[in-house]
């Protein structure tokens, strides 16, 4: 990979980490819930294990940290965008 595509995912992933409204911990929701209520995945970041979906309905967005959880299942926690 090449460093400046390496240094744009990271600064998507600072961008979106920065912006999330962490503090708000009662609108956190779960990937599969917001699918199911109609919110469309509008890009992914991948890199060294980490992988962050965004995912938009209306003027809405969300984005997911997913992660393997110790039985190889995977969870995903959501966090609104301002």
């Amino acid at each position: 990979m090449s460093f400046l595509r390496c240094t744009c995912k990271y600064t998507a992933v600072l961008m979106v980490v920065v912006c999330c409204n962490r503090a708000d911990a009662e609108q956190k929701v779960s990937l599969s819930s917001l699918t199911g209520n109609g919110f469309e995945i509008k890009g992914t970041i991948s890199f060294t294990g980490v992988t962050m979906i965004l995912v938009q309905k209306d003027k809405d967005v969300f984005v997911c940290n997913i992660f393997q959880s110790k039985d190889s299942s995977y969870n995903s926690t959501c966090f609104p965008v301002r």
